[in-house]
């Protein structure tokens, strides 16, 4: 006797509710189903006869969990080659019984959603990189900033006092600064260094 619960069933009853001309749409609102399971079940109808009857055989190993979140979610590996994966997976499952869980479809390893633990620790990594790049930005951002009048005031007191022109910096943060004199030549060094005695 078939088991009316049985995925394979329901999937033949949808299609005959297309078939009388109902739409996709309206089963949806009818049986308060997702669009997304609906399409899982209707693709079920396009696998091989044998393959059907395999799964119809064993209702312990391929229960509807098996077929919807391993086989209809990777629909198009699982189709490839006129359901050559699906065979070979199929029979596996049915060789080691029903603890065996089937090969992921995936060629990379993804454990969760939020990706392998390799790749999350280079995010986190990544972010922190930021994070500090950030920080530095705006700790040297706040060094810079200056009391642009005090500044001018001092640049030109030392260009009377001294006769050439100077760059005076000053970090509020570290609390220090510094003085710059330009000047050209050597003899201007010298008698710079005659006005400082």
């Amino acid at each position: 006797m078939e088991n009316p619960k049985s995925p394979f069933n329901f999937a033949n009853y949808l299609h005959e509710q297309l078939s009388m001309g109902k739409t996709k749409a309206f089963l949806e609102k009818e049986l308060v189903m997702n669009k997304y399971y609906l399409n899982k079940h209707l693709w079920l109808l396009t696998w091989p006869n044998d393959l059907k009857a395999k799964c119809l055989l064993y209702p312990d190993i391929f229960s509807a969990r098996i077929l919807f979140t391993t086989f209809a979610s990777r629909q198009k590996y699982y189709a490839k080659n006129n359901f050559q994966y699906l065979r070979v997976e199929i029979e596996k499952l049915i060789q080691n019984g029903a603890k065996h869980k089937p090969r992921k479809a995936v060629n990379y390893p993804k454990s969760r959603a939020g990706g392998s633990l390799i790749s999350q620790r280079n995010r986190k990594e990544n972010l922190k990189k930021i994070e500090r790049e950030l920080a530095l930005d705006k700790k040297t951002k706040e060094e810079l900033k200056l009391d642009f009048k005090n500044i001018l005031y001092f640049q030109q007191l030392f260009k009377d006092l001294i006769g050439f022109h100077v760059i005076v910096q000053f970090s509020e943060s570290r609390k220090e600064g510094e003085v710059r004199i330009l000047f050209r030549e050597e003899k201007d060094l010298d008698y710079l260094l005659e006005r400082m005695s």
